[in-house]
């Protein structure tokens, strides 16, 4: 077929180059360089604003600090299954390096436990681990938000020292050994339903945002509202831009749509 609008379609051709020339350029490690050394590409860059800003919504300790509150001198037990990473990801929460195996991630909340004043034991059967936790319900849940907090505030020394292993291992104990007796607890009803409610609203408030957000550094909206507003527009642009190209390209090419 011969092109009917040799110019429209030379434009769009041109403006389809220029679109896949950008996309290179948006993919090259230019534009700056990341923790371990390696180059950042243009969507690290915008990954790592949405995420600063993002985080500045995410702090909920305040008022998960007041719900614990109402636990304080409340004795609580249950049964945490230690489970160790089986993909990529750990029941929810995303990993980040290697994960402890189920007898050493039970030791370690064996010891998270135990530095909240509670008491825990590890025991195994059939090669599966689980630990048996007891105490005042207030004291463990408070350990885990300052622990949370800690991790916010990108402080993951302070659980190093004063655990002994890897912060982000002490995060998903923390969330794996509330999360995993919740389905037993809601069975039962009564005070241990309440109790249940407060282990998935800690892990979903503070855990989670503490060890998805770690060493990013929050950032308000406002004090990044020109950065913000050039992505969403240059994105629409961009988008804009691809439409344009393949319309004068078709429309140069003499395609035409008829009913």
């Amino acid at each position: 077929m011969a092109i009917a609008k040799p110019k429209k379609f030379t434009l769009g051709l041109l403006m389809l180059i220029g679109f896949f020339a950008v996309v290179v350029m948006l993919f090259m490690p230019i534009y700056g360089t990341n923790a371990d050394g390696s180059g950042k590409n243009a969507f690290n860059v915008l990954d790592g604003l949405y995420n600063s800003v993002s985080k500045s919504s995410s702090n909920f300790n305040e008022e998960v600090a007041q719900k614990i509150t109402e636990f304080n001198g409340q004795e609580v037990s249950f049964t945490s299954k230690a489970k160790a990473a089986t993909t990529d990801k750990v029941a929810g929460m995303p990993s980040r390096g290697e994960m402890a195996k189920p007898e050493e991630m039970a030791k370690q909340m064996v010891k998270l436990v135990d530095t909240a004043g509670g008491e825990a034991t590890a025991s195994e059967k059939d090669g599966a681990w689980s630990v048996k936790v007891s105490g005042d319900f207030g004291k463990i849940l408070a350990s885990a938000l300052d622990d949370s907090i800690a991790m916010y505030e990108n402080n993951g020394q302070v659980l190093v020292k004063k655990y002994g292993f890897d912060a982000e291992n002490a995060m998903n104990d923390w969330w794996l050994m509330f999360n995993s007796p919740q389905a037993d607890m809601n069975s039962v009803g009564g005070e241990q339903f309440e109790q249940s409610k407060m282990l998935k609203e800690i892990n979903e408030k503070s855990i989670e945002p503490a060890y998805n957000y770690y060493t990013i550094e929050a950032q308000s909206p406002s004090s990044e509202a020109l950065p913000i507003l050039l992505s969403l527009g240059g994105y629409v642009l961009y988008t804009v831009w691809y439409g344009f190209a393949l319309l004068f390209m078709f429309e140069g090419w003499g395609l035409k749509l008829e009913h």
